[in-house]
């Protein structure tokens, strides 16, 4: 698997609504930090920020307002 297929996955598992657990995508050296980051407007849009605190890459996954 790819570092961009593991990206991948690792978004559709926070999109399933896993927070926990998830390896670093890059090099599998830590548990990836899983933080919301709501939007500048109300209605619940924003993004989830996943971020290893070992190496330090980090990738976003956005939610629309309705999803």
């Amino acid at each position: 698997m790819t570092s961009r297929d593991a990206w991948i996955a690792a978004g559709v598992a926070v999109a399933r609504g896993e927070r926990s657990g998830l390896r670093c995508p890059e090099n599998d050296d830590d548990v990836l930090d899983v933080r919301w980051l709501p939007g500048p407007a109300a209605g619940g849009a924003g993004e989830w920020r996943l971020r290893c605190p070992t190496c330090g890459a980090q990738n976003f996954v956005r939610k629309g307002a309705g999803g």
